[in-house]
């Protein structure tokens, strides 16, 4: 029987509980790559899990030894734990690996190489038919059926469907598992910014900056908007005039972001100017400005 170029192994081997416990083993690596390199041996042999050199030799301990390029024990020790799991069976000193053709999808992979088989000698028959001038002799009808059909074509045909038919069947759980969230407590509404904010004129200035920022082309979130007000009330504490102060700044800045209010005083003209330190008046009399200057001496103007 031809070897197989490839065998099947879930990805999720190593969550199995015989592995983790043979994880759990002394010389456990060694183990488990004699695990590995049976699996590739039963492949490459394509025996149906049955370990023979030939009809009548059975592969011995010392033989996979040799193969395996391990220790003779630990081989051994290997053997004796696979068989305790339940991972090989011995039956008249042959090792086996039981299910073998089940796990690797064999039967399957029979089917598939019988209709190639099938499907190429059809090919050849009609392409000799027609060299000849002859009719092409037509075979059973299920081979008929399939004889102008692509193999590779129909096989992903086959995949595809069935990767549909998961997808389908995975939403579909996740819909009955998922509890339903309702959208419309999830939208930027004046209703549910006012339901946050608790304030008709702090849901205003809030509207206003949600406008502002769909200028900017950076449109806000709810939850965006929950964490804005958040930290409005980090900035200014129970203080709405303030919140609204900061929202305003905001936009007059054109920034995306709050931030925490300066100190700033009104001159005449009504425009924002830092405020002036107010001059001191030292124990030895002078009076000086915020920059140290000494402008006055116990009522006397200094120039």
């Amino acid at each position: 029987m031809a070897e197989l170029k490839w065998i099947k192994i879930t990805t999720d081997i190593f969550d199995d509980e015989k592995i983790l416990l043979i994880e759990s083993l002394p010389e456990s690596d060694s183990i488990i790559v004699i695990w590995f390199k049976l699996l590739c041996l039963a492949g490459k042999q394509n025996n149906h899990g049955v370990f023979m050199i030939n009809d009548r030799m059975p592969y011995t301990e010392k033989m996979l030894s040799a193969i395996f390029r391990r220790k003779e024990t630990t081989v051994k020790l290997a053997l004796d734990t696979f068989k305790e799991f339940g991972m090989i069976e011995i039956i008249d000193d042959v090792i086996t690996i039981p299910n073998w053709g089940k796990h690797q999808n064999l039967d399957k992979l029979e089917e598939k190489n019988a209709y190639m088989r099938q499907y190429m000698a059809d090919y050849r028959a009609r392409q000799k038919a027609l060299i000849s001038g002859e009719e092409p002799c037509k075979t059973n009808s299920k081979s008929n059926s399939k004889t102008n059909v692509n193999p590779i074509e129909e096989k992903r045909k086959e995949e595809a469907i069935e990767e549909e038919t998961e997808k389908q069947r995975d939403s579909k759980s996740q819909e009955t598992e998922k509890p339903k969230v309702n959208s419309d407590h999830q939208k930027v509404t004046r209703e549910n910014i006012q339901r946050l904010a608790q304030s008709e004129a702090l849901t205003d200035a809030m509207m206003e900056f949600v406008d502002h920022r769909i200028r900017m082309k950076a449109p806000m979130t709810f939850h965006a908007v929950d964490l804005m007000l958040r930290e409005l009330q980090k900035l200014a504490p129970d203080d709405e005039e303030k919140k609204i102060q900061i929202l305003e700044r905001s936009i007059l800045k054109g920034w995306k972001g709050v931030f925490e209010l300066q100190e700033e005083g009104r001159n005449n003209n009504g425009d924002s100017t830092p405020k002036k330190k107010e001059p001191t008046v030292g124990n030895d009399g002078y009076v000086r400005d915020s920059k140290g200057v000494i402008r006055e001496y116990h009522g006397h103007i200094l120039q």
